[in-house]
């Protein structure tokens, strides 16, 4: 169908071209007749009949006025209407249609014509088709002189006259038909063949326009599914050829890296320049973490020259690592940053950002070159920068070391040691400052979770070399336990808060700086037993004790001890909740040290551990000097002044120092038992004289019944005269026996060496033994001797005596 709609319109296309050909011959034609029967003097009003129709010998006026009614004969409209042709014009016309210039004038003539039918009113294509409105268009065109066209025909000048166009197309179509009858039933045909074609156009119009609804519903179901799958294949095809080119080139393009990257890493980062050497480091672990991704067995020749390759740019890093490092780690004087308070020297700032780039490209080298490393490992920078400042630690440390030492060395063999006389004080600090330094450099130049490994093994040499001076001071100290045994204590102190401090700054080396103490600690622990020990050997190797109640120089040294444990407090308050209370004692020490745990009491309280251990100590000194005195001392008197004089000095030395408050009075209880106890000895000597002023009285008998007042006088004579002659002489011998064993232990009373304490109270004590009694004695038989001879002394004297006892 579409075929011959197509051959139709083509038919119809050629028969208007020959129209065109046949309109321009007879156009010419028709305006040369009408201007020859013009030619002599008719006004152009004499195309008019010939276009309507008429004969072209009508007579213009009768047709004039036949339009024109009743003002056809006004003058000025029939001057305006008849006015004649120029000659210029009518030569120009027959010149045209001549020839002359045809060709040329044609040309212009057809751009004219279709300019001036752009100006024709619009509804002029209505009265005629297009050959005939061609036709139209150049007979008013070479026609000047022709009314103006309007909308319903041709209008004269005047305004009055008016052609329709339909009497126009007549009048054409006639004046044709008398030129060439044949052309004109041509015509005809034509036209009624056009107007058939017309017809046929429009109902073919019709059916392609439902022809194109219906394809175009088709279309709009058809189109979503074709777009949605032409769209897929597209996409699919193209994200194919993508991937494909994307893969080829990421395979090309680490196999073309390897002769890129080879001359500078070649020619080192020396004299290819550092920042330079990394970022070839840097493309080809790039390079290799791709070809290893892709697992191509054609890329694995280039796997292998790029892991030597790196290899060997990694060795190179390395040793400008080394190099670098180097530069900053000489041995520096520690003593000048103590002393001055100053903080140790780091990595200048410069070296530290070129060390840590260095460092990040040898571990990401690390990954490739080392695979069954496992995940986070210390890289090889790590290793060298562990040994070098390592080294560099271990350096500055060591004169510190040995000056630890040597200040063990002592002029006096006996001398306790004295707090902060040795230089592990100075050591500690040292290794604390150039600790915290070395830590800092490690968090610049490592990555975090590398900080604690790398600082570790940093500071092991210099930890070890720590370790072997604790242990060289542990074994002095265990020699000499008696007297440096705090030195012990003060280690285990001081290396104690150096954990802590950098524990709290680093988080690392707790468990290396509790190894160090372990066999101080244990040292320690056995120098609690050791001085309870000793105290009781030296009592036991001492010669003789004081003759005269003196108090042995031992009391004074083990109060020394005890008072320089106090300056101790913390680490030995430690170490006896460790030992367990009680723990320390000499008759289960084995057991006790085996099985420390099972007395350890966390909620214990240390100072209370502390003034147990004093007491036990006291103890243990006083129950040896007592048991050593009794062999050797003669008189519970001197034996109760030995141990008095002792407890003197332990209670003195006590109350003047940091002791007091340790020892509360729970604990100065058993002091004071001892105390007593020495009292009660001396005491037992006086009980002699007191025994010779005790008599016998009989309430039964006359006159010698005592009075009920104590305010009641007493008469000495009555009763005396009361007495037999017997009791009389047994009163003499009493006040003479008194006499004799007042003044012999008055006598060897000053003979005793006292301490001012002891000697105050034992004046005291005796004299509230013996001047009441005496007192009493004297009152009621002073009268037995008038001469003096058995009564010595009154109680006024006797009172004077016991005075100056004290």
């Amino acid at each position: 169908m579409f075929r011959s709609v197509r051959a139709l319109i083509s038919s119809r296309n050629d028969r208007r071209n020959r129209l065109k050909r046949v309109t321009d011959n007879e156009l010419d034609s028709l305006i040369a007749t009408s201007y020859s029967e013009n030619s002599a003097g008719r006004t152009r009003w004499g195309l008019f009949p010939l276009l309507a129709g008429r004969s072209s010998t009508a007579n213009p006026k009768h047709y004039e006025h036949q339009h024109l009614g009743s003002d056809a004969g006004d003058d000025d409209r029939d001057d305006y209407c008849v006015e004649s042709q120029t000659e210029d014009q009518q030569n120009l016309l027959q010149q045209r249609h001549q020839g002359v210039g045809e060709s040329s004038h044609r040309d212009r003539r057809r751009s004219d014509d279709d300019a001036f039918l752009e100006s024709l009113p619009a509804n002029i294509a209505d009265f005629f088709d297009f050959e005939e409105l061609s036709r139209f268009v150049r007979i008013i065109r070479h026609n000047p002189s022709l009314p103006e066209p309007t909308s319903s025909g041709l209008r004269c000048h005047c305004g009055n006259c008016l052609v329709k166009y339909s009497e126009l197309r007549i009048g054409m179509i006639s004046q044709r038909g008398s030129a060439d009858e044949e052309d004109s039933a041509e015509v005809e045909v034509l036209l009624s063949r056009l107007t058939k074609t017309k017809l046929l156009t429009a109902k073919i119009q019709a059916s392609l326009t439902r022809l194109e609804t219906s394809a175009g519903n088709v279309q709009e179901a058809i189109r979503p599914i074709y777009g949605n799958t032409q769209r897929l294949q597209q996409l699919g095809t193209i994200a194919d050829i993508d991937r494909t080119l994307e893969a080829i080139e990421n395979i090309r393009k680490p196999l073309d890296i390897t002769s890129n990257e080879e001359s500078i890493i070649r020619a080192g980062p020396q004299k290819a320049g550092l920042s330079e050497f990394l970022a070839s480091i840097k493309r080809t672990n790039a390079a290799l973490t791709e070809l290893k991704t892709t697992n191509l067995r054609s890329s694995q020749d280039a796997v292998a020259k790029l892991n030597t390759m790196l290899r060997t740019g990694t060795q190179q890093l390395e040793f400008v690592f080394r190099d670098t490092l180097q530069e900053d780690s000489t041995p520096v004087e520690p003593l000048h940053y103590i002393t001055k308070e100053l903080p140790f020297p780091t990595i200048a700032q410069d070296k530290v950002s070129r060390l840590a780039l260095i460092n990040s490209s040898v571990a990401s080298s690390s990954i490739h070159l080392e695979p069954d490393s496992p995940a986070g490992s210390i890289p090889p920078t790590a290793l060298s920068f562990s040994d070098i400042r390592g080294t560099y630690m271990a350096k500055t440390l060591q004169n510190l070391a040995a000056a630890s030492v040597n200040t063990t060395k002592k002029k006096t063999p006996d001398a306790i040691y004295r707090q902060g006389t040795n230089g592990i004080g100075i050591y500690a600090s040292c290794i604390e400052g150039l600790f915290l330094s070395e830590y800092e450099n490690a968090c610049h130049l490592f990555e975090r979770e590398h900080w604690g490994p790398v600082f570790v093994d940093t500071t092991r040499s210099a930890l070890v070399d720590f370790s072997k001076t604790v242990r060289e001071l542990n074994t002095h100290i265990k020699a000499n336990v008696t007297t440096d045994c705090f030195l012990a204590y003060e280690i285990i102190d001081i290396v104690s808060s150096l954990s802590f401090r950098l524990v709290e700054k680093t988080g690392e080396l707790k468990d290396e700086l509790q190894d160090t103490l372990k066999p101080i600690r244990e040292t320690a622990k056995t120098s609690l037993t050791e001085l309870l020990d000793d105290t009781r050997r030296r009592v036991s190797n001492m010669p003789s004790v004081p003759l005269d109640g003196a108090a042995v120089p031992l009391t004074s040294d083990l109060m020394t001890r005890l008072q320089t444990m106090t300056a101790y407090t913390s680490p030995l308050t430690t170490i006896m909740v460790a030992l367990g209370d009680g723990n320390w004692s000499s008759t289960n020490t084995s057991a006790n040290l085996q099985s420390s745990t099972k007395g350890f009491d966390v909620g214990a309280d240390g100072r209370q551990l502390l003034a147990h251990y004093c007491t036990d100590a006291i103890d243990a000194l006083l129950q040896s000097l007592e048991n050593k005195a009794r062999a050797i001392l003669k008189g519970k008197s001197l034996l109760g002044v030995f141990i008095a004089n002792n407890v003197a000095v332990v209670e003195s030395m006590i109350r003047s120092s940091d002791l007091q408050p340790i020892m509360t009075s729970n604990w100065m209880s058993r002091v004071e038992i001892w105390r007593k106890r020495g009292i009660s000895l001396y005491l037992d000597t006086w009980k002699d004289p007191s025994s010779y002023l005790l008599d016998v009285t009989y309430t039964n008998r006359a006159g010698q019944r005592p009075p009920s007042s104590s305010n009641a006088s007493i008469n000495s004579a009555e009763i005396i005269k009361g007495l037999s002659s017997r009791d009389k002489d047994a009163l003499k011998e009493k006040f003479k026996a008194f006499n004799a064993s007042f003044d012999d232990l008055t006598s060897k009373h000053k003979q005793l060496t006292l301490e001012p304490l002891v000697k105050a109270q034992l004046s005291r004590e005796v004299q509230a033994l013996i001047e009441p009694l005496y007192g009493r004695f004297w009152d009621r038989y002073r009268e037995i001797d008038k001469k003096g001879k058995y009564v010595r002394y009154d109680k006024g004297q006797l009172a004077a005596v016991l005075a100056g006892l004290g």
